[in-house]
């Protein structure tokens, strides 16, 4: 993680994590093997910081009325990816067959582009 990156990069990470796994030994463990990847390395005094502002935040959402904690959400439905990709991959693994995208809207002959054609599944112009 390059330098100007770094702070923002490990708050996210950290947010995430806590929000997912809580404040516990193998969260830090996960927050500190991303944190190795800083070039140059944050000190442990940043690294502290951040972390701790993490904690306050999973604090402040697990006061949520829709909040899942960590030990009741499973395992098994954690991304093994957190970034947004992967996050995005793990909803469609649990929830996939329950989404749908909405129908293509129909248009008039009046509004319909020329060399649009809707059998393609395209959208217009």
């Amino acid at each position: 993680i390059p330098e100007g990156q770094r702070n923002r990069t490990l708050s996210r990470f950290a947010g995430k994590l806590v929000k997912r796994l809580g404040t516990g030994e193998d969260a830090h463990e996960k927050f500190l093997q991303k944190a190795a990847e800083c070039e140059p390395p944050l000190s442990d005094d940043e690294l502290d910081t951040i972390w701790q502002s993490a904690a306050k935040f999973g604090k402040k959402i697990a006061q949520q009325a829709d909040y899942i904690p960590p030990n009741e959400y499973g395992e098994n439905k954690l991304p093994t990816d957190f970034s947004d990709v992967g996050q995005a991959r793990a909803f469609v693994d649990m929830y996939g067959t329950r989404c749908a995208t909405p129908p293509l809207p129909t248009f008039s002959a009046t509004t319909v582009p020329t060399g649009w054609n809707p059998s393609r599944g395209q959208s217009p112009p």
